[in-house]
């Protein structure tokens, strides 16, 4: 099955090094077609040294979604896959440091739907903030505190651009079938385009970062 990395997804994407994300507002109906107005600018060459760059700050009004468990470890992973890292490094490097399962097949257990509404609730949430700021505003940019660029640009191609949430709807970042192994799924390497190499020594320290 072949999937279009443009099909139902208006994200614009300059693989370019060094990631700028601005949201404009946009609802979404989880039920049907989403209209995304992002632009993605995504520069690959920037230093990624803060695993836990989705964390909060108090200038910005908390997502109203509970933490998600071992969040800073999954998002790193995300952030990694969406930085360009091969799928199965992810995997292999999890695995280098004593993890029991793939950090992409955690993620497919517990949904990308949790990530998604997160991350719109606190979009949601600081552009209201930012309306309130500046009345009469058409339109007030907001970028997730939470969630780092490239983690959100995996979050938006798969929910919503590949409608590949994880393993209970029936495929995420694996592939599962009937009395089979799960398989990393083919059409990851989308996220391949403009990477920047990561060697195996520091894929495995952000990873084993984000864990503390």
């Amino acid at each position: 099955m072949t999937h279009d990395p443009h099909s139902n997804d208006s994200h614009k994407h300059d693989h370019d090094h060094g990631h700028k994300h601005e949201h404009d507002h946009h609802g979404h109906d989880h039920s049907h077609g989403h209209h995304h107005h992002h632009d993605h600018h995504h520069a690959h060459g920037h230093d990624h040294h803060h695993p836990h760059g989705h964390g909060h700050d108090d200038a910005h009004p908390r997502t109203p979604v509970a933490e998600i468990p071992g969040e800073a470890l999954l998002v790193e992973a995300l952030s990694l896959l969406g930085e360009g890292v091969a799928a199965n490094r992810i995997e292999a490097a999890a695995d280098s440091i004593g993890l029991d399962q793939g950090i992409l097949l955690q993620l497919d257990a517990i949904g990308l739907e949790l990530f998604d509404l997160a991350l719109h609730a606190e979009l949601d949430a600081l552009k209201a903030v930012a309306q309130a700021a500046m009345p009469g505003a058409k339109k007030a940019k907001v970028v997730s505190v939470r969630f780092p660029e490239a983690a959100v640009y995996v979050i938006e191609k798969m929910a919503h651009g590949f409608r590949r949430t994880g393993r209970a709807s029936g495929g995420g970042f694996y592939d599962y079938g009937a009395g089979t192994e799960p398989l990393l799924w083919s059409g990851l390497k989308v996220f391949e385009r403009g990477a920047r190499e990561i060697d195996e020594a520091t894929l495995a320290e952000r990873l084993r970062a984000a864990i503390h």
